[in-house]
């Protein structure tokens, strides 16, 4: 039995899908999520969605992650992994939109879609 949430297949869930999900949720393309702006109404979206996406394909590598997000720096990914985990524990309201954008992550993915 896998470990993943709600039962989704992993591989359902793709870092693009993630991208495009955090991106409509905070207003911007998909292009400036994986660019290399860094004002914080971007970088900040950005260390969510390198966040998200180890939280739900820890199957890839920091090397992955940072490669689909426009071919940062793995130290890039793992340092946006570390703060946003850091700001979730110190901030309720970011918590609760993390976990609001994973809930629209999962239900996005094919599997969720299925009735069984």
């Amino acid at each position: 039995m896998s470990d993943n949430p709600a039962g989704t297949a992993t591989h359902a869930i793709t870092p693009e899908l993630i991208q495009d999900v955090v991106a409509r949720y905070y207003f911007i393309t998909t292009d400036e999520l994986c660019g290399n702006s860094r004002p914080w109404h971007i970088s900040r979206p950005r260390q969510i969605a390198m966040y998200l996406t180890r939280l739900l394909r820890p199957d890839l590598s920091y090397p992955k992650i940072a490669q689909a997000f426009g071919g940062k720096d793995h130290s890039t990914a793992h340092t946006a992994c570390k703060k946003t985990a850091k700001r979730i524990a110190a901030d309720p309201n970011l918590s609760s939109t993390v976990t609001r954008l994973k809930r629209q992550i999962l239900a996005s993915t094919p599997a969720s879609q299925t009735t069984v």
